[in-house]
């Protein structure tokens, strides 16, 4: 097997305990829950294979929902989070003349602070808001939805944003 397959499954395996055993029980204000799902999604590659993407994302996210009893949600968050992120990626990664590198890695140190914050905080602000409008599928508790999409955006992030300096520092 290729070390980057390994890697790759044992990041997403150690996401999803995270996820499921710890950060699901976080709820703040009874509706802000972080989603650090976002992350691995986000960390691929540019050159990674649209087919790769989505099958990884479209796996990582049925198994959330095994564990996490949320029907569906996460597998369709993260499969459409994939589909875009190439694009959003290409939006905010700094361009230079010989921009089209297929192994830049996304990441604090290849971007920059300014530019990762940017590119975490909307592919977040994304996930969340289609995680928590599938979750709430009406509008008569918008103003929950709203502070429930807001708050997990920002702690979110904030949490990646750590997770990814800890990470890279012992790289």
């Amino acid at each position: 097997m290729n070390r980057g397959v390994i890697n790759r499954f044992l990041g997403f395996c150690i996401v999803l305990l995270v996820q499921v055993l710890v950060l699901n029980n976080v709820h703040i204000l009874g509706v802000i829950t972080p989603l650090l799902l976002v992350y691995p999604i986000l960390c691929f590659h540019r050159g990674a294979k649209r087919v790769s993407l989505l099958l990884w994302s479209f796996s990582f996210g049925i198994i959330y929902d095994m564990f996490s009893d949320t029907w569906g949600m996460g597998t369709f968050t993260n499969t459409l989070l994939a589909f875009i992120q190439p694009g959003l990626l290409n939006l905010f990664s700094p361009h230079d003349e010989d921009d089209e590198e297929t192994d830049f890695e996304p990441d604090v140190f290849s971007m920059g602070i300014g530019h990762f914050l940017a590119y975490s905080f909307f592919g977040t602000l994304i996930y969340h808001t289609v995680f928590n409008l599938l979750n709430a599928f009406n509008v008569s508790n918008i103003v929950y939805t709203l502070i429930a999409i807001g708050g997990g955006t920002v702690l979110s992030t904030v949490i990646i944003f750590f997770t990814e300096l800890i990470i890279r520092k012992h790289r």
